[in-house]
């Protein structure tokens, strides 16, 4: 059972050491002692002995195993910072889009009207709409054209995508601030992508889709993103 409890005897037989190796591993605490009573003598969970005849199995010693934690521990603080960056750009703050007829024009009615803005996009403008463009599913177009009309609901979402990264491509060279920025926008652009090719594949046709949105070809960033967020 593993609430069983050894003394130091014991549990050097059970994990086939000596009970000078078990001593050193209370001593280290690799092995944690659990005293019963006034008993001066430590007793050891059995579970966590033979957990030590386990790593002797495998000819795992604890150096190795410490190393091998160490490695797993620094690694997840890579990935833990690289995801929290990444939600805090496109995922905690990523706005909640309605689906009410309001919100659906209000939409519309931003989008084009950036489209039509000759100002330099700043980083600031860049995050938001790369948060925008990253919230948007199928059922928004589907809402848009309910409530609008329109007949290709996605297409000024994708213009305006295509828009941006155009011009934040053109002056990330002296604006570092768009760096990062910019790689979000890509990957929201290739969002916006994606729902606007099911959407019209569910409406038109398989071939219809594959028409309007032919694969792109020859963009090492396409490529990239293809092997990072897969459809």
């Amino acid at each position: 059972m593993d609430d069983e409890l050894v003394g130091i005897e014991a549990a050097a037989r059970i994990a086939g050491v000596t009970t000078t190796t078990i001593r050193a591993y209370l001593n280290k605490g690799i092995l944690l002692p659990d005293k019963i009573g006034n008993s001066r003598s430590p007793k050891i969970r059995v579970a966590d002995v033979e957990a030590i005849r386990e790593l002797k199995r495998r000819r795992l010693d604890l150096p190795s195993i410490a190393a091998m934690a160490a490695q797993a521990l620094y690694a997840n603080r890579t990935l833990e910072r690289s995801v929290r960056r990444l939600l805090d750009v496109l995922g905690a703050d990523m706005p909640i889009m309605l689906l009410d007829e309001d919100s659906a024009r209000i939409l519309l009615s931003r989008t084009k009207a950036m489209l039509k803005s000759m100002c330099t996009p700043t980083a600031s403008d860049v995050l938001r709409w790369s948060r925008t463009f990253y919230a948007l599913g199928e059922e928004h177009m589907a809402q848009i054209e309910l409530y609008t009309g329109e007949k290709e609901p996605w297409r000024p979402f994708l213009e305006l995508a295509e828009k941006l990264c155009g011009d934040v491509a053109e002056i990330t060279t002296v604006n570092t601030q768009l760096e990062v920025a910019y790689g979000y926008l890509m990957m929201a652009r290739r969002n916006v992508r994606n729902v606007a090719y099911h959407y019209v594949r569910a409406h038109e046709g398989r071939s219809m889709a594959a028409k309007t949105f032919p694969h792109v070809t020859g963009d090492v960033h396409e490529e990239v993103l293809a092997l990072m967020f897969p459809s």
